[in-house]
């Protein structure tokens, strides 16, 4: 295991990100910017919220798998239904209230586990846990 977040959750306000990779920073490099741009770079996931502008949600810098199990790394590296699409806010609350999980691939070739702990138009709270790859990336 690379990093996680134990009992201080990440608290992510509409247009805020983190970087999953990050390992140093106590608030996970956090940074207001749409995934993968300028802003946002290094962002893995960004809360979109409902901005009214298009994109509401969580977004990934790479791409992402809701989970129906209990998961871990081996789920993570195993899953083949990985989608670049975001996630809206209602999906994160039914989610939210079927207890599912997030794999989420990094942009530093990590995989990590979001696991949703609450969800409001204003404001994302999730738990998360990034593994350092075992196996070599082609």
């Amino acid at each position: 295991m690379r990093r996680q977040t134990g009992n201080v959750p990440i608290k992510l306000k509409v247009g805020y990100g983190v970087d999953l990779d990050d390992n140093v920073s106590p608030n996970w490099s956090a940074k207001s910017g749409p995934a993968g741009s300028s802003a946002g770079y290094g962002s893995d996931i960004v809360y979109e919220g409902t901005t009214g502008l298009g994109a509401d949600g969580l977004e990934f810098n790479q791409d992402a798998a809701l989970e129906k199990r209990s998961a871990d790394y081996a789920t993570c590296a195993e899953e083949t239904g990985y989608s670049s699409d975001s996630i809206s806010v209602g999906d994160l609350e039914n989610d939210l209230r079927a207890g599912k999980k997030i794999c989420v691939r990094t942009s530093e070739n990590r995989y990590g586990l979001i696991t949703l702990v609450s969800v409001s138009t204003s404001q994302l709270v999730v738990s998360a846990t990034v593994w350092d790859p075992q196996f070599a990336s082609q």
